[in-house]
C-alpha cells in the first residue's frame, strides 16, 4: 500500500507527462502596462453603442456621393496610445486630419479603397485601384467631403464637434502629437469600422481625442495622472498560489527531484497582493507558455481572501 496521496500521485504523473491536465487553460489577454488604460470595459461598451447610432446617418450621407448605398458596420471600439501612429503609416496614406477638444484626431482609410471611392464619385463606372498614389487637390477635396460624412456623425453621437479637417497623404502634412505641444495626450478612442464600399471591403479607423474616463463607484476617476515623481516608482505585484504544511523530518530528507504538490491547477482562484497588501482576486492561467493571472475582482474585502500575504 502506497503512502502517496492521490493529489501527489496525480502531480507526479503530470510532471512525467503520463496524465495531461483535464482543465482547459484559462486564456489571459496580453496587456502592456507601460501604456495606461483609462477607460473601463463598461464605458467602452457604452461608447460603442453611442457610435453605432450614427451609422444610419453616415450611410444616408455617403450614399448620394457614392451613387449607391454601402453597408458600414462597427467592428470594434478600444482605447489606444497613438505615440507611434504617424511612424507606422506608409505614404502615400489617406488620413482625414481634424481637431477635437483642442487636440488632433485622425480618420485613417486604406489608400486603394479611397481611390476606388473617388472613381465612384467622379464617374459612374469606378475602376479597381491596383496601388496607392498621391491624389490631386480636387480629389482630396472630394475625399475630405466623404470622410467628413463618416467622422462628424460619430463625434456628435459622443458629444464632440470636429473642426479644421483636411486630407493628408504624406508625413509632412499630417497633424501629429508634436504639433500639439509637449503636453499633448496620446490616448485616443479608436472606432474601427468595416466598410463594404465600392470595390473590396475595407477598414476605417477613427482616432478620437478628448474622451474622459467615467467616475467609478468610489467617485474617483480611473486613469488620473500621477505626480511626475511617482510615475517611475515600481511596486511588487505577487500572486499567492498556495501553501502546505510539511513535517520537519520530511523537509530534512528533501532531495533533488522531489515533488511538492501545491494543489493549484490552471483556473484555480488566487489572491493578488501589491506590496503585501491584498488588492484583488484572480484566476490562474497561461500566456505564451508562461503562468499568468487573470484579474476577476479588484479590492475584495478582507474576509474574501483565503491566504495571508506570502
Amino acid at each position: 500500500m502506497s503512502n502517496i496521496e492521490p493529489e501527489e500521485a496525480r502531480a507526479l504523473r503530470e510532471a512525467a507527462g503520463g496524465e495531461p491536465t483535464r482543465t482547459a487553460p484559462a486564456q489571459v489577454e496580453s496587456r502592456d502596462f507601460s501604456v495606461p488604460r483609462r477607460l473601463s470595459a463598461r464605458q467602452l461598451k457604452r461608447l460603442g453603442k453611442l457610435a453605432t447610432t450614427a451609422l444610419q446617418e453616415i450611410g444616408n450621407g455617403i450614399a448620394p456621393l457614392l451613387r449607391s448605398f454601402h453597408k458600414l458596420s462597427m467592428a470594434a471600439v478600444s482605447e489606444v496610445n497613438t505615440t507611434t501612429l504617424v511612424d507606422e503609416l506608409e505614404p502615400p496614406f489617406v488620413v482625414l486630419c481634424f481637431e477635437c477638444e483642442g487636440q488632433p484626431g485622425w480618420l485613417v482609410w486604406e489608400p486603394t479603397a479611397a481611390l476606388v471611392a473617388i472613381e465612384a464619385i467622379l464617374s459612374s463606372a469606378p475602376e479597381e485601384a491596383t496601388e496607392a498614389r498621391l491624389l490631386s487637390s480636387s480629389e482630396c477635396r472630394v475625399l475630405e467631403r466623404l470622410l467628413t460624412h463618416v467622422a462628424e456623425p460619430i463625434a456628435r453621437a459622443l458629444g464632440f464637434e470636429l473642426s479644421k479637417s483636411y486630407v493628408a497623404q504624406e508625413p509632412e502634412a499630417l497633424a501629429s502629437l508634436d504639433d500639439a505641444g509637449p503636453d499633448a495626450d496620446p490616448q485616443r478612442l479608436l472606432i474601427h469600422l468595416a466598410f463594404d464600399g465600392p470595390g473590396e471591403p475595407s477598414d476605417l479607423r477613427l482616432y478620437l481625442p478628448g474622451v474622459a474616463p467615467e467616475h467609478d463607484e468610489a467617485g474617483r476617476r480611473r486613469g488620473d495622472a500621477l505626480p511626475a515623481h511617482l510615475e517611475p516608482v515600481p511596486l511588487k505585484v505577487a500572486a499567492h498560489l498556495a501553501s502546505i504544511d510539511v513535517p520537519l523530518t520530511d523537509l530534512l530528507e528533501l532531495e533533488v527531484g522531489d515533488v511538492i504538490p501545491l494543489g493549484v491547477r490552471t483556473g484555480t482562484p488566487v489572491d493578488i497582493y501589491i506590496e503585501d497588501r491584498a488588492c484583488a482576486k484572480g484566476r490562474m492561467g497561461s500566456h505564451l507558455g508562461r503562468l499568468a493571472v487573470q484579474i476577476e475582482k479588484l479590492s475584495p474585502s478582507s474576509d474574501e481572501l483565503d491566504q495571508p500575504a506570502p
